[in-house]
């Protein structure tokens, strides 16, 4: 074998092409120090020369004694290719170098690379064996396994809830999306190249072949036409058979994620699969173990909801630090107890009260994550007239002119008997990114409108809690 040390370094003056008598290069061992056999064609040495355009590597010998003389036997490159250099007189230095060709490259990977260069390493990660890829006789490069720090993977790091070597990718074609489990590679899962799956109860499975789930043209999975929304992937466990699920967990009415007990039933998947909220799988599975593997956004949604004609805006791996669904992702509130008032009066009538009729008190901008998300929106006012009056609190989102809901209540005059705050609890799909206003505005009917007052005298030193809330959760 080639022999390699660290900072090795003489000089030699003589001419041709050897053998050369080499000397000492200041601040530099010398091979004469670490040489310690005769062997022919040991040593990797690169030459140059100083101030000619020569320069050639090499593997040489040093048959001398002392270890001093070195006799060139291999010429690997150089000024002349593959001959060797008859050098110019002149200083010319010899260091021992491997030349980049010999130098292996080290993968670590769950797929063989595909186009390695001879000698470069594979470390793989599922059988904990090193590779070497070597070139045969017809000139033809092959791996082989060498078995160093073999005894294969230890399964028992795959912790419950955890795939190995695996992820979620998408196809469509003829209006049917289909959804594959494939190695990190991006291969299907083979013996000799398996997906770990361990669910929650401790069962670990073994994926080595091909699986996906088709959602059929026609089936919308609760998707409306143009609209974003979100395809959740799970892996389950149908008593021992591998099967893909897919979900829709959210709506403008709320979110429901998968179950919390770890195991789940689910629908055959079909052409009227059309619910949010529900699991479908190629067959129907009952209390079957899951583990969530993936999300897919659709930021645009579908043209036609159930023609799935375009590939996801992006494909998420479930894993640490990605929230499941119905997880509370961002928080934000604007509170005021300090009394204030308004003119704006808004009819107590069967009309939907304006925003240019009622008085804003509180608001919040806020852009959400993903449009896919649900945003909800909380809050209540103390507001208050002069006279027998209703009262309405509405919700409107930058300068649209209808609320998105209201709450109201009639107070008889200065009496103020019964008059409890008004609140709004109000969800929807975020639809977008863009950055929008909420405002939590109040009038009366006729007269002033008073904030946190009664009838515009302050109450309890400003302490009343009127509040706007913005939380957005995870679809």
């Amino acid at each position: 074998m080639p022999l390699k040390w660290d900072l090795v370094n003489e000089t030699f003056s003589d001419t041709g092409t050897g053998p050369y008598n080499l000397g000492l290069a200041n601040g530099r061992r010398r091979f004469s120090e670490v040489v310690t056999q005769s062997d022919t064609g040991s040593v990797f040495v690169h030459i140059s020369h100083q101030s000619a355009a020569q320069y050639m590597g090499a593997l040489g010998s040093f048959k001398d004694t002392g270890f001093h003389q070195l006799t060139i036997d291999t010429v690997l490159y150089g000024s002349n290719g593959a001959s060797a250099v008859s050098f110019s007189s002149g200083t010319k230095d010899v260091v021992n170098d491997i030349p980049a060709a010999n130098q292996p490259t080290w993968y670590f990977d769950t797929g063989r690379p595909d186009f390695p260069t001879v000698n470069d390493l594979w470390l793989d990660p599922i059988t904990a064996s090193i590779n070497w890829n070597h070139q045969d006789t017809g000139g033809d490069t092959q791996w082989i396994e060498t078995g160093v720090g073999g005894g294969g993977f230890n399964t028992d790091t795959v912790r419950p809830g955890e795939i190995f070597n695996g992820k979620i990718t998408e196809s469509n074609g003829s209006n049917a999306a289909t959804f594959h489990l494939k190695t990190i590679g991006g291969d299907d899962p083979s013996g000799g190249d398996p997906v770990y799956i361990r669910f929650p109860d401790g069962t670990l499975r073994t994926a080595t072949a091909a699986l996906s789930v088709t959602a059929p043209s026609g089936a919308t999975l609760g998707a409306t036409n143009g609209n974003p929304f979100r395809v959740w992937v799970a892996i389950v466990d149908d008593g021992g058979t591998l099967r893909l699920a897919v979900r829709n967990c959210s709506d403008s009415a709320g979110v429901e994620g998968f179950p919390s007990i770890g195991e789940l039933d689910s629908t055959a998947i079909g052409t009227g699969s059309d619910s949010t909220k529900v699991t479908y799988t190629d067959s129907a599975v009952t209390d079957g173990g899951y583990v969530i593997a993936a999300f897919a956004d659709y930021d645009s949604g579908l043209t036609t909801a159930g023609t799935w004609d375009a590939s996801p805006t992006r494909i998420v791996q479930f894993g640490p630090g990605v929230p499941r669904p119905g997880t509370a992702l961002t928080f934000k509130r604007d509170e005021d107890g300090a009394s204030s008032s308004g003119s704006n009066t808004a009819p107590g009538d069967d009309t939907l009260p304006q925003q240019s009729e009622c008085n804003v008190f509180l608001s919040l901008a806020y852009a959400p994550t993903a449009p896919q998300n649900i945003i909800r929106a909380r809050g209540q006012i103390h507001i208050t007239g002069a006279v027998a009056n209703n009262i309405v609190a509405a919700l409107f989102q930058d300068s649209t002119a209808n609320p998105l809901c209201t709450s109201w209540n009639f107070f008889s005059g200065t009496t103020y008997i019964g008059l409890t705050p008004l609140t709004i609890n109000w969800i929807e799909v975020a639809g977008g990114t863009t950055s929008v206003t909420w405002k939590l505005a109040g009038s009366v009917a006729t007269g002033t409108t008073y904030f946190n007052s009664r009838g515009g005298a302050a109450a309890y030193s400003s302490s009343e809690n009127s509040f706007l809330e913005i939380q957005e959760i995870m679809g």
